[in-house]
């Protein structure tokens, strides 16, 4: 989500840092920014809409699920139900999961834990979370109680759901044991700029992927640090929190 462009900024500074040389000016020219992305209807005076005012930055998305996005709805949704009417995985008959038909084929039965909307789903039941370890970890597709669970979910794509705006919206059902069913429908995932997560719930997901690495004391240091960076004298300051 944000990740890539800010790799990409940072790499384009290095380069120039190096030496390479570039076009000085992308958005001049005949052969420009805009005729590469939109040769036909390029807006160019939309570069200055709200200049000074308004931060695209602030309307990002941060994946609040470590999976891939046509599925951070679906995690939604099954959180929220849990949350609402507490049941145990056992009692799960069946999982219905409706998105766009265009999302569906990306995520149905992957081979990638993190991309497949069965595994993570049953991951979910299982676990109550989906950790960055747990969407990555290939061995746990082989896991018994994750293919059985795995079998209960079906997975249908919706023309009506496809939804051009990305707010990863879906609606999700569950049969107990007993005849009791749950469904819930999710606007938008939690985390896009629709449906913005909290400054908790951004430290928790900054935690679990930092502490394994740096510890949980510098992994906390480093994202108080990053929140109050506007006050840090130089950036360098940083590095005695994830120096390895």
């Amino acid at each position: 989500m944000s990740g890539a462009p800010a790799h990409n900024g940072v790499q384009a500074a290095l380069l120039v840092a190096h030496g390479f040389t570039g076009v000085a000016d992308v958005f001049s020219g005949p052969r420009n920014f805009f005729f590469a992305f939109s040769p036909e209807n390029g807006k160019p005076a939309e570069l200055v809409r709200g200049l000074g005012k308004s931060y695209e930055i602030m309307n990002a998305s941060i994946k609040k699920w470590p999976v891939g996005a046509p599925i951070l709805a679906v995690l939604d949704a099954i959180d929220t139900l849990r949350s609402e009417s507490p049941f145990e995985v056992s009692e799960v008959e069946r999982v219905t999961v409706k998105i766009g038909d265009k999302e569906s084929l990306v995520v149905d039965n992957r081979a990638m834990p993190d991309i497949c909307m069965q595994h993570c789903v049953a991951v979910m039941l299982l676990d109550g979370n989906v950790t960055f370890n747990a969407s990555h970890d290939f061995k746990r597709m082989r896991d018994p109680r994750v293919l059985k669970l795995r079998k209960r979910v079906d997975l249908i794509g919706s023309p009506e759901l496809n939804d051009p705006k990305r707010r990863w919206h879906a609606h999700v059902e569950i049969r107990l044991k007993g005849g009791r069913s749950l469904a819930h429908y999710t606007f938008a995932a939690r985390g896009s700029s629709y449906n913005p997560m909290s400054r908790d719930e951004e430290n928790a997901k900054a935690l679990d992927l930092l502490a394994p690495v740096l510890g949980a004391r510098r992994a906390q240091g480093l994202i108080a640090a990053v929140w109050d960076i506007e006050k840090a004298h130089n950036v360098r300051e940083l590095q005695k929190f994830y120096r390895v």
